[in-house]
């Protein structure tokens, strides 16, 4: 999940390093233990969230995100690279904006 937000590289490898150990058949799964192993790591997320912003795109519009298909199939190489970067923000601002 935290690759989706780009976290911060200390918080993934502190992530990594719990999801190998927790693989491990001494691993203490003892509640009090997972929950003072996961609490920093939590923290570090809540921090990491702290610093974005997000918008919301509801589920019918997101279909205009990013969509290189929204044009067809040959719009990538019917136009200039420029024109297409162009198209391609106006179906962001689609997502955005239609209501």
């Amino acid at each position: 999940m935290c690759k989706n937000f780009q976290a911060d590289p200390a918080l993934m490898v502190a992530l990594e390093s719990l999801l190998a150990e927790s693989k491990s058949p001494k691993f203490d799964r003892r509640e009090s233990v997972v929950e003072a192993k996961l609490k920093p790591i939590l923290e570090g997320i809540q921090d990491n969230l702290n610093t974005r912003s997000f918008m919301y795109i509801p589920a019918e519009r997101a279909k205009y995100w990013e969509n290189f298909d929204i044009f067809g199939e040959d719009f990538l190489f019917a136009f200039p690279k420029a024109a297409v970067l162009e198209m391609l923000e106006a179906g962001k601002r689609s997502a955005c904006l239609l209501g």
